[in-house]
């Protein structure tokens, strides 16, 4: 019944975020940087669980107003839909290869799945000897399952229990939930929760608003900052 359950979700994710594809054009442009910093960084970007069909219409480019392409020079790290303990530490592993091959600046721009496999990065690589200067690695996170305020961890497909993104490693991290993403603000911050949120949360929230963050900006006055945990600022969207 798990194996059928994490099956149904693969599907239903894979569904939700191709409706979330096609979109309207973003409402909020990504805020400029000079030339030469954008030449300067390296946008590392970690796709949700789509079977890399993202890349047929350019996912990670277009998502938070354009984030990646307008801070840096975006490069996809390898994926998989493997939902085992044992695919969530590839992924772990393939952006672990690609920040070390990585010289200067870089971010790391995690959505969902690729959220949670930047978050075990954070867990697994943060405090390894040789692990980048703080100065020169920053992680976005959207969407993002493992969050601590607001997320839904869940097991992996093996019945592993997945833990919270560490929050107080020496790295920034801007981890970002829209208001009513059903994987990343389940507890309804800033109101609490109710019985029509949970149910709003649990469907339209997990399977529609969770698909679609093409709008959304790290730079839009009406964000809101749910908390700062050492380097680590928790920012909810309208």
């Amino acid at each position: 019944m798990q194996h059928l359950r994490a099956r149904i979700v693969l599907f239903a994710s894979t569904v939700a975020v191709l409706a979330g594809l096609i979109t309207t054009a973003p409402a909020h442009a990504a805020p400029a940087k000079s030339p030469a910093d954008v030449q300067a960084t390296t946008v590392l970007t970690c796709q949700p669980l789509d079977l890399n069909l993202g890349n047929l219409f350019d996912l990670m480019n277009t998502t938070l107003s354009g984030f990646a392409p307008s801070h840096g020079t975006p490069v996809t790290v390898p994926s998989n839909a493997d939902l085992t303990m044992a695919g969530l530490n590839a992924g772990r592993d393939a952006l672990n290869t690609a920040i070390m091959n990585t010289p200067g600046k870089k971010i790391v721009f995690g959505y969902s799945r690729g959220a949670q496999i930047a978050s075990e990065w954070l867990r697994y690589y943060a405090n390894k000897p040789g692990a980048p200067a703080a100065d020169e690695l920053s992680f976005v996170l959207i969407g993002n399952p493992q969050r601590r305020l607001g997320g839904a961890p869940g097991k992996t497909l093996d019945g592993v229990q997945l833990l919270p993104t560490p929050d107080t490693t020496q790295y920034s991290v801007t981890d970002l939930s829209r208001r009513w993403d059903g994987w990343a603000n389940t507890d309804n911050w800033p109101d609490g929760a109710s019985f029509s949120a949970s149910n709003y949360l649990n469907t339209i929230g997990r399977w529609i608003v969770h698909s679609n963050y093409t709008q959304q900006s790290v730079t839009d006055p009406a964000n809101m900052t749910r908390a700062v945990v050492g380097h680590t600022t928790y920012v909810v969207t309208p």
